[in-house]
């Protein structure tokens, strides 16, 4: 089951959902009507960062995540939080300049919701990091 968590199959699978899903909320615009849909997306994408992140560190192991589960945890969720961030400056210059005054091609840019972002996309990541080192535990036992 860790394999299948970090093989290509499910990050681009993933990749897909989360893209697909964003584009649609953007076109048919879910995002006015149904609140929790930016959460949803930042967890996932959170997953999302997580996985490719432990995909990379098992083909370069820069870190071994053998020898500390916590670290590795940390190591995950490091790496997700700067994506967020990334994530949030990206979404702020894009709305900021270049999209025409009035439409926003992301929504709601308040402090609360990009704080409520950075939240969701380390619990995704968190989450993705705690099952990820516990089935890889399992495996190895």
């Amino acid at each position: 089951m860790s394999k299948f968590l970090i093989s290509p199959f499910f990050i681009f699978g993933l990749f897909i959902i989360i893209f697909f899903g964003h584009a649609l909320g953007l076109d048919l615009r879910w995002y006015d009507f149904i609140d929790s849909l930016d959460t949803i997306h930042h967890a996932l994408g959170g997953v999302w960062i997580a996985a490719v992140v432990s995909f990379l560190a098992s083909q370069y192991p820069v870190f071994d995540f053998k020898k500390s589960h916590f670290g590795a945890v940390i190591f995950i969720v490091g790496a997700v939080a700067i994506a967020g961030i990334a994530w949030e400056i990206f979404e702020f210059f894009i709305d900021k300049y270049l999209i025409v005054p009035g439409i926003s091609a992301f929504p709601k840019m308040e402090l609360v919701d990009t704080v409520a972002d950075l939240a969701s996309d380390l619990f995704g990541g968190l989450f993705f990091a705690v099952i990820y080192i516990q089935r890889s535990v399992q495996n190895r036992d």
